[in-house]
């Protein structure tokens, strides 16, 4: 089951989605290295020995082994072949080729199942499409939404970089008369980043408060983060990141073909980016890119549809048994 949607990364084509930061990537491992050689390095030979693993076998743990340890992130390096399942689950059909295609598994047996970060954010049927109708130039207010590149060993060199990243961001944002406030991913809430924006008055978007903010804001700056898809579905303008440490990030299809993304090379220009956005505003382009990237709604029945999917594999299961044993 995935975890996230995979479409807001560059995933479809032959280099990595990340540029990768080989001393934060040294720092990474230095502080895992006991966990790795203690504990899960054992328990994967224990069990590769436990099941009389092949040759093949052993030489896709080193393989895998290799390319986590040295972040590699592109198309060509496709998953084991001992994670092929029965099924798979994914949020909406744009991550139906990536499972396909790396995982082995089948497309009549990939079930779409809805996006749960709809619920997580609560956002809820009225406020699909709001930004359309709601020209929000006001408040003034940009949301920038992270992805906690640093804490995978990409882009900056440690947290103190990625910090001054967003602190600059901050600054020349204000300097044009905006207001930035920044949507963490969770796995920076075990770092020392939420603290030092806070010294550094940069206010921190809280789950309960990430659509209402999103709401009266004037856009949303991103990273390719599952997040993102909030205000694109919300019909927010969206900017994709791609200025001065982020000058190389790539973004997939579903943030890319988003009707009103703007990739945002420059801090300078974002006035100008976001006026020439409004006046190409396109409301049927929007439609249809919703309806193709919203996935089955409404969300909060997605726990129901896994376990619909769940049955249904089950059912196979036991189907497949009868016949075997005939």
């Amino acid at each position: 089951m995935a975890h996230g949607l995979v479409g807001v990364q560059d995933v479809g084509l032959e280099h990595k989605t990340h540029k990768t930061s080989y001393s934060l990537l040294l720092s990474i491992w230095t502080q895992r290295i006991s966990k790795n050689l203690f504990k899960l390095i054992p328990c994967y030979i224990q069990s590769l020995l436990a099941t009389r693993a092949s040759l093949n076998e052993w030489r896709a743990f080193g393989k895998e082994f290799l390319h986590k340890g040295l972040a590699k992130n592109n198309k060509n390096v496709l998953a084991p072949l001992d994670v092929a399942t029965s099924a798979g689950l994914v949020y909406t059909r744009a991550d139906i080729p990536f499972f396909r295609d790396g995982h082995y598994i089948n497309e009549k047996d990939i079930y779409i199942v809805g996006n749960p970060d709809l619920s997580r954010f609560e956002l809820h049927h009225d406020n699909f499409g709001v930004g359309l109708q709601l020209n929000s130039t006001e408040n003034n207010e940009i949301i920038y939404i992270d992805t906690a590149l640093v804490q995978a060993g990409f882009v900056f060199h440690d947290e103190a970089e990625y910090i001054d990243h967003l602190h600059v961001t901050f600054q020349k944002l204000v300097a044009q008369g905006y207001n930035m406030i920044v949507k963490l991913h969770p796995a920076h809430f075990k770092s020392g980043v939420p603290a030092a924006l806070n010294q550094l008055g940069i206010e921190i978007c809280q789950n309960a408060d990430f659509v209402s903010r999103l709401k009266k804001s004037t856009a949303a700056i991103v990273e390719p983060s599952s997040a993102a898809m909030i205000p694109a579905l919300m019909g927010k303008p969206v900017l994709l990141a791609q200025y001065e440490k982020l000058s190389e990030q790539r973004y997939g299809a579903v943030l890319t073909n988003y009707p009103r993304a703007r990739f945002l090379k420059d801090l300078e220009e974002i006035t100008g980016v976001l006026e020439t956005e409004y006046s190409e505003l396109n409301h049927i382009a929007f439609k249809e890119w919703f309806n193709e990237n919203s996935g089955p709604l409404p969300a909060e029945e997605m726990p129901h549809r896994v376990v619909q999917a769940v049955s249904i594999v089950i059912e196979e299961a036991k189907s497949f048994v009868k016949k075997v044993e005939c």
